[in-house]
């Protein structure tokens, strides 16, 4: 049997001491890289968000502002030109409603 020394068992225990500190350290490192990944995929994510956002609002196609007026005032014309048909007809749905007869409805559908 090989007996070692007080000096061998020092220097036994001294590189166990060495790899456990090794493999703590090499530990401790592979756990930053995963972390820094981890980082690096969410500030890429939250970037390509922000592209989005930002694309869809500087985006130039679509309705824009001068469309929908355009859309309003032709509605607003049309409104203003079949008025008293509209006003009628209405007029003729409430009084319907209220008490009107439904034959009459069903015989005159537009209140002309």
């Amino acid at each position: 049997m090989v007996t070692l020394g007080n000096r061998g068992w020092q220097a036994n225990m001294g590189m166990q001491v060495n790899m456990d500190m090794r493999a703590k350290r090499d530990a401790q490192a592979k756990r930053e890289v995963q972390v820094n990944m981890e980082v690096q995929a969410n500030m890429e994510a939250r970037g390509k968000a922000d592209q989005g956002i930002r694309g869809f609002l500087w985006e130039e196609e679509g309705l824009g502002t001068v469309e929908i007026v355009l859309i309003l005032a032709v509605l607003v014309g049309i409104a203003l030109i079949f008025r008293q048909y509209i006003f009628g007809f209405i007029k003729e749905i409430m009084d319907n409603i209220m008490g009107g007869s439904v034959s009459e409805v069903l015989s005159n559908p537009l209140g002309q």
